[in-house]
């Protein structure tokens, strides 16, 4: 049995215009969420989510 080396996993959001960013749920938390849901199914390759968030809204 190998053990899988841990790989450490950051989510960065972006969303180019600021249309939206203020409502409770954006499209940066919908990304975010995605990332984290694919990150957690990899969890048995060795991925690991990191718990900073990098969110870039209203930037272009």
């Amino acid at each position: 049995m190998s053990v899988l080396p841990h790989i450490r996993c950051a989510v960065y959001t972006r969303k180019s215009s600021d249309d939206g960013l203020d409502q409770e749920f954006n499209s940066l938390d919908a990304q975010f969420e995605a990332c984290a849901a694919y990150i957690a199914s990899q969890r048995h390759e060795g991925w690991r989510h990191l718990p900073a968030r990098y969110d870039d809204g209203g930037l272009s």
